[in-house]
């Protein structure tokens, strides 16, 4: 599997690693690191990785991630509803078999009448219009379209589907159909599993924080301030830097950030990434000043990074 492909089954990684997005599933925006060992489900992105991975087959077609949430989603499809059952099949099945005797009787009555008329001795006192019989079988034709329950009966399937389709659009499996949907109407309160379930999905950068030998300087963005400090500013047009040629979603949080506030220009070379950990590079400087080495990623990436003593040790231990 290369970047930026789907995994076409479930599988387990036997070599290589990569970042994956498993928003398909759980609708999280952030990305999973796999490497060797790993199970991957079926329609998982290789959002990042610099090789392919290869994957042991475990589940293919029905059997898979994707199979079996398709397979949820028929069944729930195929589920009836209470108001369904309960009150328009039956209603439905009186309701038609009525408008069917009273169409045949439109169709079939002017010609059983003139018919019996005939044979009365006063058959001249009770005439028949031969134009109103030949317009019997129209007529009946016409009540029946009229009043046809093609619409009531219709009606709540069309419904039910409709509303589970629309939830499955958006990542939303509704497990027991027609029936979940209409208890709903009746939920007054809900508890979910986890802190952090309710989300846009969507990452945004809430926080800059610059660690110097013997001071920090912090910056929130949650207060609407777009006014940076040299230090932060600076903090953030390097990281802009790094994620510029990025696909991670952390990336783009902080190219959208960056966008906003207009940070001054900072320029690299020798980029380099490290598949689910981060990356680094040569910061781009005045003449007169040495190159610096900068980086991005996982903490255990920036802590390795301090402890190799190629980026300094002045804030080795100072930040959490």
């Amino acid at each position: 599997v290369r970047q930026s492909q789907l995994a076409p089954c479930d599988g387990l990684v036997q070599h290589g690693t990569a970042f994956l997005t498993l928003a398909h599933i759980t609708g999280e925006s952030t990305l999973h690191s796999v490497g060797p060992g790993d199970t991957v489900p079926a329609g998982a992105r290789a959002v990042e990785a610099t090789a392919p991975f290869v994957l042991k087959v475990l589940r293919v077609g029905e059997q898979s991630t994707v199979g079996r949430i398709a397979r949820l989603v028929t069944e729930a499809q195929k589920n009836k509803g209470r108001l369904q059952t309960g009150v328009i099949d039956r209603f439905g099945r009186a309701y038609s078999r009525t408008i069917l005797a009273i169409a045949v009787a439109i169709a079939v009555l002017p010609t059983v009448y003139s018919t019996v008329a005939a044979t009365l001795p006063v058959a001249s006192l009770l005439p028949v219009d031969m134009a109103v019989r030949q317009a019997a079988v129209g007529r009946a034709l016409g009540f029946l379209v009229a009043a046809s329950p093609c619409a009531l009966v219709v009606g709540a399937p069309v419904a039910y589907v409709s509303a589970l389709s629309a939830c499955a659009r958006r990542g939303v499996l509704v497990k027991g159909g027609a029936q979940t949907l209409e208890a709903m109407a009746n939920v007054r309160h809900i508890a979910f599993d986890k802190t952090g379930t309710l989300t846009t999905g969507k990452i945004t950068l809430s926080e800059i924080e610059v660690a110097r030998a013997g001071r920090r300087t912090q910056h929130q963005f949650s207060n609407g301030t777009r006014k940076l400090s040299a230090d932060v500013a600076k903090a953030l047009s390097v990281a802009a830097a790094l994620e510029v040629s990025s696909v991670h979603p952390v990336g783009d949080a902080i190219l959208a950030t960056a966008q906003e506030c207009k940070p001054p220009v900072t320029e690299i070379r020798e980029g380099h990434t490290v598949p689910g950990q981060g990356m680094n590079a040569t910061l781009l400087q005045e003449s007169s000043e040495s190159p610096r080495k900068v980086a991005i990623g996982r903490w255990s990436y920036i802590e390795s990074l301090l402890d190799s003593g190629t980026y300094g040790t002045e804030l080795k231990g100072q930040t959490k």
